[in-house]
């Protein structure tokens, strides 16, 4: 081996390849959104059938939802609100009645003038606008709701996180829902996700416990549920999240720990049962966590909004569950939820963050842009991403020509070896 070769690779192994792709997705501020005061839970779908992702957001002051619509290029519609019950903690957006419009299910935290706690079903009339709420009681302190099918009809039921365990209900066909059944979980519950857990095409459930665990509650196939098995995460697991991390083709688990200040992760084994937590430090006070290819690799990676730093924490994924090191984004002030979808039609995806700033009074929605770099930096070969063969390209220019200048100085060196590895399993546009 050359000489030059050798001194590139050590250099290449100096810098290591865990700091690959440190921009991970990069995002610029969009627009601020105003919201009712006390913005906690937000919500993104399609919500009057013009293609475009559109935000619902619960604000905890004013006991509503605001709804904002999309005009198309990321701009929105000033809010529009609509009353839910006390302290509306958690928004959930599926079609409910079975008409393909996007449908609101929202979880109370309080009790309503009866002393009862209730999830809002909000039913679209099509066109972004909404009837007024329905409520349905639950278990006590609703902290969290999740829309699936449940029992296998095709209808879409709901799963709330209470502090007496999960209230399943079950939907009629049109909208409406049968009284509740609680399932017992020890704990006061914060989260509740919903996905097949042990590939065996239902719908189980993942709810996060308060203080330091994970409960698996499989479904028997007609929302009845196997006695819950519990896991280790961290400390105070606020938000959990479903999706296959690793690529194996099996559900895995994240959670946002809100003590630890970092996430757990959980890679399924394909029968319901979980490996132990590897976790992966974020923001002061992580209180949600979401899941979406950021950075174009079609890679599943988080992000995770972090109140008391006042910043969301994104991790990219390498392509086996592992994250590489967060990149901070800072935001308005308490973001306590953040979601993921594209919101200016440009093909990447973007995230909706709701500033809570509760205790100031705080009524926005941040909007972080994601930009691929426009001009792609470390992709040696054009092909629209950065990848081995750009890095053999620069190996073989180092410290002999310019093959390899990525920083415009004439000649290949540790400076360029930085800028590819800091792109490094990149996919530009």
């Amino acid at each position: 081996m050359r000489m030059t070769e050798t001194a590139a690779l050590l250099a290449f192994l100096s810098l290591g390849l865990s700091n690959a792709n440190a921009e991970c997705g990069s995002f610029v501020p969009g627009p601020i959104l105003e919201t009712d005061s006390g913005p906690y839970s937000v919500g993104i779908g399609d919500l009057d059938g013009d293609g475009d992702a559109d935000l619902a957001v619960t604000t905890l002051d004013w006991e509503g939802v605001s709804v904002l619509l999309n005009q198309g290029n990321g701009a929105f519609a000033p809010r529009a609100t609509y009353q839910v019950g006390d302290h509306p903690f958690s928004i959930a957006v599926g079609d409910l009645d079975g008409d393909g419009d996007a449908d609101l299910a929202v979880a109370n935290e309080l009790e309503d003038p009866y002393w009862k706690y209730t999830v809002s079903v909000l039913l679209n009339n099509g066109d972004g606008t909404f009837a007024t709420q329905t409520t349905y009681e639950v278990g006590g302190s609703p902290q969290s709701v999740a829309i699936a099918d449940l029992d296998g009809d095709g209808d879409a039921d709901l799963a709330v996180a209470t502090s007496e365990g999960v209230s399943v209900l079950l939907n009629g066909g049109d909208g409406t829902f049968a009284d509740h059944v609680t399932h017992v979980v020890r704990g006061s519950l914060s989260s509740v996700a919903i996905g097949d857990l042990d590939d065996d095409g239902d719908a189980d459930l993942a709810v996060a416990e308060g203080s330091d665990r994970v409960f698996i509650l499989l479904n028997l196939g007609d929302a009845t549920f196997a006695t819950p098995v519990s896991y280790a995460v961290g400390w105070a697991p606020q938000s959990v999240a479903i999706a296959d991390l690793n690529g194996d083709g099996v559900s895995d688990l994240a959670l946002a720990n809100r003590y630890g200040a970092n996430v757990s992760i959980l890679h399924g084994t394909g029968d319901g049962t979980f490996a132990d937590h590897t976790t992966y430090d974020v923001g002061g006070e992580p209180w949600s966590v979401a899941v979406a290819d950021l950075d174009g690799d079609g890679y599943p990676d988080l992000a995770v909004a972090n109140e008391y730093s006042d910043s969301v924490s994104v991790l990219c994924n390498n392509g086996d569950g592992t994250f590489r090191p967060q990149v901070i984004y800072s935001v308005d002030a308490g973001p306590r939820s953040v979601a993921a979808a594209d919101l200016d039609g440009d093909g990447d995806t973007d995230l909706a963050v709701a500033n809570t700033n509760y205790y100031n009074g705080g009524h926005t929605v941040a909007i972080l842009l994601n930009q691929c770099p426009p001009d792609c930096p470390g992709d040696l070969d054009g092909d629209n991403d950065v990848d081995q063969q750009d890095l053999g390209i620069l190996l073989a220019s180092y410290l002999i020509d310019d093959g390899g200048d990525l920083d415009d100085d004439s000649d290949t060196d540790q400076n360029d070896l930085g800028i590819l590895l800091a792109y490094y399993g990149t996919v530009c546009e």
